[in-house]
């Protein structure tokens, strides 16, 4: 799908990121672990452990590593009564044990709870995370394994349709559960930030040009567009839903039957049902910002079907998300969180802005 919309004005996009992806977590280190994890992941590994990578991209503190070994692995592991990602980590192993091999996507290797602690492991995928900056080449490698791994997964449907959540349901809640109600925008935040149809009231890392009154239009258009999302969200293909340039490493050699290059896509506790070209676009603001070209990834394959309607629902409940995510108070555990969803806010907004011509 290629949108023909002209923008209205010029509306600057968000800018290059300051933030470093590669280096956004504060992980538990190898040393932090219990005795009893580190000797079960070492017997893993064939019985030896050499060097231990943490793993710099993510938003969680849980001990994410590339393992060497006899077996080289990627691990992970993190207390049971975590209160923040020990959930996200059993969902990981429900989810990663109901999907095939057959797809870029990181097998399950091993799994158990030892000694209080979630520990897994699955196939390690040596080489870089896209994004710094995009490419067209990046971002074509990561579109066809979205491709390939709706193919595999659509196929694996009764295996993996019973673990998948779906999207229009789940951003459904999403809009229901906002303060004050989609009309009312979003409440007060920790902030400053305010219900989107009042500029007055508009969160402080919103452009300039969007918090004062010229971007009222453009507001109310983007309030009616994620308005649809739960019907342009209802889909049957199993979507990773949460993907994203840290959630991606581009093999730096063959593996698994795939070529070196191939984009493989990580981390899938937020499996859901969703139209085939939801996990592309949710990467298209990104893209923009990154100046690549417009006409060409939005003409790419995934998106060849999708109506301009649905996409701009979709991209309009993702600036609602960030928005409201963004102007929550910082994490602790998870410092680089708030100013990766203000800059996806930002992303999306200045897309939104061409989409719309507002």
């Amino acid at each position: 799908m290629q949108h023909d919309k002209a923008p209205g004005r010029a509306c600057p996009v968000a800018g290059a990121s300051v933030i470093d992806y590669a280096a956004t977590a504060r992980r538990l280190g190898w040393g932090e672990l219990p005795a009893a994890v580190r000797a079960r992941v070492a017997g893993w590994t064939g019985g030896r452990v050499g060097s231990v990578q943490l793993a710099g991209g993510g938003f969680t503190h849980g001990f994410a590593a590339l393992v060497d070994g006899p077996r080289p692995l990627f691990a992970k592991a993190i207390a049971l009564d975590d209160p923040h990602i020990a959930a996200a980590y059993a969902r990981e192993v429900e989810v990663l044990a109901a999907l095939p091999a057959s797809a870029p996507i990181p097998a399950l290797l091993e799994h158990e709870v030892v000694a209080g602690w979630q520990v897994l492991a699955t196939v390690p995928v040596t080489g870089r995370m896209p994004g710094a900056p995009w490419t067209v080449e990046d971002a074509r490698a990561v579109h066809d394994s979205c491709r390939m791994s709706n193919t595999v997964l659509e196929a694996a449907g009764p295996a993996v349709v019973p673990v998948a959540g779906t999207m229009a349901a789940d951003w459904a809640g999403f809009l229901a559960g906002l303060e004050g109600g989609l009309e009312g925008g979003l409440e007060s935040g920790a902030d400053g930030g305010g219900p989107l149809t009042d500029h007055g009231r508009r969160p402080a890392f919103l452009p300039g040009w969007f918090r004062g009154g010229a971007g009222d239009v453009l507001a109310r258009w983007i309030l009616d567009a994620a308005s649809r999302a739960p019907t342009a969200l209802a889909g049957t293909t199993p979507l990773n839903n949460d993907l994203r340039a840290d959630n991606v490493v581009i093999a730096h050699a063959a593996l698994g039957g795939f070529d070196a290059g191939t984009a493989w896509i990580c981390d899938w506790n937020f499996l859901a049902l969703g139209p085939g070209w939801a996990d592309w676009v949710a990467l298209w603001p990104a893209l923009y910002d990154a100046g690549l070209p417009v006409a060409e990834f939005t003409s790419w394959e995934l998106a060849a079907g999708a109506q301009e309607a649905d996409v701009d629902a979709w991209l309009s409940v993702l600036f609602l998300y960030y928005v409201q995510a963004g102007s929550r108070p910082p994490v602790p555990t998870s410092p680089e969180l708030r100013p990766h969803q203000r800059l996806c806010a930002r992303q999306a907004l200045a897309l939104l802005a061409v989409r719309s011509g507002c």
